[in-house]
């Protein structure tokens, strides 16, 4: 079983990646955004049990003290999103690296849970989640991941609305 697990600030805590993200979107003068919030997102593959995604977040990818995590089943079809993102009415966009480029921080994760002794997990992928609440239409927001979002060399995205 495959399983995404996506890890944000809290509310009242300053998100870096999410307000520079804003104001690169804002530059743009694409829409109209309203908020951004950026989550670390990992997908974890192999045979691993809901409870040792749980204290693989809790004791390895999260600061309890600023930050939250939420995760689900990684689907196929992104409904798994609704997992990671408890907000409606906002754009939800995923950044991956591409199949074949390098992703040092999913090798050091995949060594870090095999040294806690987590069963399983054959490997680990990263990337970013984005929540956008602002006005845009599909092409506006699809043109704000080309243009600031993603690198095309070495990354893809995949977006929805979420309602």
């Amino acid at each position: 079983m495959s399983w995404v697990v996506g890890i944000g600030y809290n509310e009242g805590v300053a998100d870096p990646v999410g307000s520079n993200t804003k104001k690169d979107i804002e530059d743009l003068r694409i829409g109209k955004v309203r908020d951004v919030k950026a989550l670390q997102t990992f997908f974890l593959d192999g045979d691993v049990t809901r409870e040792d995604v749980e204290r693989v977040c809790k004791d390895l990818f999260v600061d309890n003290v600023v930050q939250f995590y939420n995760f689900g089943e990684m689907k196929g079809d992104g409904s798994h999103v609704e997992n990671l993102v408890k907000d409606r009415g906002v754009w939800v966009v995923e950044i991956m690296p591409k199949p074949g480029v390098m992703d040092p921080v999913g090798l050091s994760s995949e060594r870090a849970i095999s040294v806690m002794g987590v069963p399983g997990v054959k490997s680990v992928g990263t990337g970013t989640t984005f929540v956008i609440d602002g006005d845009f239409s599909e092409q506006e927001i699809e043109s704000v991941c080309r243009k600031s979002l993603a690198n095309g060399l070495v990354q893809n995205f995949r977006f929805r609305r979420l309602e």
